[in-house]
C-alpha cells in the first residue's frame, strides 16, 4: 500500500475539521486539541497499519511523522477557534480503532474520521 493513497484520503477528511463548535473546560487551548486529534489520528492509524502488515514497524516513526506533517498543511491549528463538547468522544473513538476496517478503508482510499469527530474543531 502506498503512502500517498492513504495520505491523500486522510489529508481530505481532515479538512473536515473546521466545523461549529462550543468550548470545553479544561486547560488545553483549541490549538493544542487540535494537534492531539491530529497526532491520536495518524497515530492510529499508522499503528493499524503496522499491526496488519501494511507497513514495517521500523517505518511507524517515519510514517506517522509524514501523516501529521501533511494533516498540519491542511488543517491550520493554530487557527483553532474552539472544542464541540464531542471532543473527548472522538478522541476516545479514536484511542481504539478496529484496526482491521482501518486498514480496509486505507486500501480502499476511504479512510476518514469517525462520526464523533465530525465538526469538534471550530477553525477560523
Amino acid at each position: 500500500m502506498k503512502l500517498g493513497k492513504w495520505m491523500l484520503a486522510g489529508t481530505i477528511v481532515l479538512m473536515a475539521l473546521p466545523g461549529c463548535g462550543g468550548s470545553d473546560d479544561d486547560t488545553a487551548t483549541p490549538t493544542e486539541k487540535c494537534e492531539a486529534l491530529i497526532n491520536r489520528f495518524c497515530g492510529s492509524a499508522i499503528g493499524c497499519q503496522v499491526k496488519g502488515g501494511l507497513i514495517e514497524a521500523s517505518a511507524e516513526a517515519s510514517e506517522n511523522e509524514t501523516c501529521r506533517a501533511g494533516a498540519s498543511q491542511v488543517v491550520e491549528c493554530s487557527k483553532a477557534q474552539s472544542v464541540s463538547s464531542n471532543y473527548d468522544a472522538c478522541m476516545s473513538k479514536l484511542a481504539n480503532p478496529p484496526c482491521d476496517d482501518v486498514n480496509q478503508a486505507i486500501v480502499d482510499g476511504s479512510l476518514g474520521l469517525p462520526t464523533e469527530c465530525n465538526g469538534v474543531i471550530l477553525i477560523n
